[in-house]
């Protein structure tokens, strides 16, 4: 970690100080934060930070430079790496900053938070054990607010239990709140502008080695392209494509997605000014495509060795009982 010199939030609010030790910035694992915010309220200093919850996140709304909210959380075993998660969801905002603590209120940490939809984590693996620590998050402008979703995420602590909104096709605003797609099914939306992220999610299947096609369809003729991109769990763009205005969809074929796991997909318009009318669809291979033989002719060649080696057999066994 590199020395450098930044904002410190003493205990009793956000005044400038020395310089600390910054974390490795990540991106999060975003799996437990479909899960619904906690009522967590934050305190105005340290000693009144609100408890968290490990693998459950909070919202709350930081008005402006002078608002500074705290949180705290306990740590378990040794040896756990825990990550610190925040999500701007303002939109068209600057980012959030949100700073981890020990007691004494020394500046472990520090993170920032874009807008986009996609969350950002700060990696912490040297927290002592059975030990409090704190965050504070805060807006950097003195005027504007910023809304927020915060999780400190323990992958040795058990998930919270999902809760399902039962709206399988309506888009979400980030990674945490993504729409679910059934395989085969279409989502059809409007992305406003370039700050009007839509998010879906969609669940491979439990064979490996699948390859999936990701299609959108730019349904506004003479406009500009739509985005649209793949996600980890991690946060980690792993492709991207882009639909023009012909009525042609957009192709992206994904081979080396993981069974049985969650990826996000997020869909925006190119233009700030013209609204984009979208349909998206993810496909898996029908069942019959999966089982066809492959075109070098292996499955042929292999059913006419195992049919050479079971006349060997027969011949063997019938020498034998002459």
């Amino acid at each position: 970690m590199k020395k450098r010199n930044l904002l410190v939030y003493l205990l009793t609010g956000c005044v400038l100080t020395a310089s600390m030790s910054v974390g490795t910035m990540a991106t999060v694992h975003a799996e437990t934060e479909t899960t619904s915010a906690a009522a967590v309220e934050p305190g105005t200093n340290m000693y009144a930070a609100g408890e968290l919850t490990l693998n459950t996140p909070v919202s709350g709304t930081s008005e402006n430079a002078n608002d500074c909210h705290w949180y705290s959380f306990t740590t378990g075993a040794s040896g756990t790496e825990y990550q610190i998660t925040c999500l701007n969801r303002s939109s068209g905002a600057l980012q959030v900053y949100f700073n981890v603590y020990d007691e004494m209120g020394t500046v472990l940490y520090e993170g920032e938070a874009f807008q986009g939809g996609v969350p950002s984590v700060i990696t912490a693996g040297d927290l002592e054990a059975d030990t409090t620590y704190y965050i504070s998050v805060v807006s950097p402008n003195s005027s504007a607010s910023r809304d927020y979703t915060l999780t400190v995420k323990d992958p040795t602590a058990p998930a919270p239990e999902i809760v399902s909104t039962g709206e399988e096709l309506v888009p979400g605003d980030s990674m945490y709140t993504a729409g679910s797609i059934p395989l085969g099914k279409k989502a059809s939306g409007t992305t406003e502008s370039e700050e009007d992220y839509h998010w879906y999610s969609f669940t491979t299947e439990a064979e490996a080695g699948v390859e999936y096609q990701i299609s959108c369809v730019n349904a506004t003729p003479n406009t500009n392209q739509v985005y649209f991109g793949i996600y980890d769990a991690n946060s980690e763009a792993l492709y991207s494509g882009e639909a023009l205005s012909d009525g042609k969809p957009s192709i992206i074929l994904a081979s080396d997605l993981q069974p049985d796991t969650t990826y996000y997909i997020r869909v925006v318009s190119a233009g700030s000014a013209a609204a984009k009318d979208y349909i998206l669809m993810v496909k898996a291979p029908k069942a019959d495509d999966k089982k066809a033989a492959p075109a070098d002719g292996t499955a042929a060649a292999e059913e006419q060795t195992q049919g050479a080696a079971a006349e060997d057999t027969e011949a063997f066994a019938e020498a034998a009982a002459e």
